[in-house]
């Protein structure tokens, strides 16, 4: 989790939506393994979750699903994604 916290510096969350934030980090994370996984890639998949937990999204798949959604993954099955993330 301290990987998505430094970009929610003004945000407070409730323990809960910490805990699925992180884990949704984590997932999304390892869901991407195959492919490059630089900084930036890290970078975004934090961003897209606290952004999506700034606008109420509190479980778990919904913040991981959309972590994915903004690397251009759509899932097909469990924690496989399609398809390659956008290249530019």
């Amino acid at each position: 989790m301290g990987e998505v916290l430094p970009f929610a510096p003004d945000s407070v969350f409730g323990p809960e939506v910490t805990a699925a934030m992180a884990s949704a980090f984590d997932r999304a994370c390892r869901t991407i393994t195959g492919h490059a996984q630089i900084d930036l890639v890290r970078e975004i998949i934090a961003k897209r979750i606290v952004e999506l937990a700034r606008r109420g999204a509190s479980d778990e798949e919904d913040l991981y699903q959309g972590a994915l959604r903004a690397l251009g993954f759509e899932r097909q099955g469990s924690d496989v994604p399609s398809g390659n993330p956008p290249t530019s």
